[in-house]
């Protein structure tokens, strides 16, 4: 019998991934082999491509192959889930990894979510303010013109641009769009940027705040990473070389070379953290307190944790100053056109 040829799907999202190991460490953690908790798994999914999945991988298995070589024969995890699984097929804590896999990438679909919900209202609110100019351009202002040629008194000169000229009118709404476009385009790339794994060079990245919550995504997603390797039985060193290897940005690998660098030129693993910035304010006393109690691990899930906090609230924080921003442009706008209409037509009234 011939091994079955190995059909590469897409990659699958955080989220995916997270529902995979989670319903993969319930069956392996009740006693059930890993082939036989696939076949579970595929036995009971509804979508074509985790069933396809995780038949695959169950015969991957069956054939002689490990979990890693099958993740990886899979060509839908990324890298550090294969690294992961790798290392516990060597530490023999299979089930420990696979949990803190799940934990991990739900933690960052959870990041992902967050963001996404809080942009929501601000990107509601320009297509509001969009809609809102675009009705006054197109039904109001030629209105008032109406009244304005009734009256024989002399037109603003947007309202006389806008009605004796559609070209301007096309133009102007053009303008508008673009602009609104180029707005929401950059909120959302703003909002991608800031948890997003890979660096970026753009001007967006380089923006204070959006630098800041950058800076506590990568040294959040360090410290998770390094509680993951640590409590999947690897030392200090292995697991900050793993890190510098297959980190998930080039800040992490960076910063993971430097630290193994001074570590294995003396330093303790808290100073080489503290000398090479990776954590800041209190972070490298707590781990201090981790490294000479011998629970780096659980001080390492401690400092991840609290940097998610730190950057839900600082998302939140950030992002709900664009909308009291967005209400007084809009007001700015429609009142400046409004006050340029109505000022000239009381003015007409006062005549009368």
């Amino acid at each position: 019998m011939s091994k079955p040829a190995s059909n590469r799907q897409s990659a699958l999202t955080p989220l995916q991934i997270s529902l995979f190991f989670s319903e993969l460490s319930l069956l392996f953690g009740s006693g059930i082999s890993l082939s036989e908790s696939l076949y579970i798994m595929a036995d009971s999914a509804t979508d074509k491509s985790r069933k396809q999945l995780c038949s695959q991988m169950a015969s991957s298995i069956d054939y002689g192959g490990t979990l890693p070589e099958s993740a990886d024969a899979s060509g839908v995890f990324p890298d550090h889930v294969v690294q992961m699984l790798s290392i516990a097929q060597t530490s023999g804590k299979m089930e420990e990894t696979i949990a803190g896999l799940a934990a991990y990438y739900d933690r960052m679909d959870s990041l992902r979510k967050a963001v996404k919900n809080t942009m929501t209202f601000p990107l509601v609110m320009m297509a509001v303010m969009f809609c809102v100019l675009a009705v006054l351009i197109i039904k109001v202002l030629p209105l008032f013109g109406a009244v304005f040629i009734e009256t024989g008194a002399k037109m603003p000169l947007i309202i006389s641009l806008v009605t004796e000229s559609k070209a301007f009118e096309f133009i102007l709404l053009t303008i508008l769009v673009l602009l609104v476009g180029l707005v929401a385009a950059a909120f959302v790339s703003g909002g991608r940027i800031m948890i997003s794994a890979d660096d970026s060079g753009s001007l967006m990245a380089r923006l204070p705040v959006i630098r800041s919550i950058r800076q506590k995504t990568q040294s959040g997603s360090f410290a998770y990473s390094m509680a993951l390797l640590l409590a999947g039985g690897v030392t200090v060193e292995q697991a900050l070389q793993l890190s510098a290897d297959t980190g998930e940005s080039e800040w992490i690998r960076a910063k993971a070379a430097q630290v193994l660098a001074a570590v294995r030129e003396g330093e303790t693993f808290t100073s080489a953290v503290s000398e090479c910035h990776v954590f800041d304010g209190y972070y490298p006393a707590l781990l201090a307190a981790g490294e000479k109690s011998g629970e780096i691990d659980k001080v390492m899930n401690m400092i991840s944790d609290r940097y998610t906090e730190e950057i839900n609230d600082r998302i939140s924080s950030v992002l709900s100053l664009v909308e009291p921003v967005l209400v007084i442009v809009m007001t700015l706008i429609v009142g400046s056109i409004l006050l340029s209409i109505m000022i000239p037509l009381m003015n007409v009234m006062a005549s009368v």
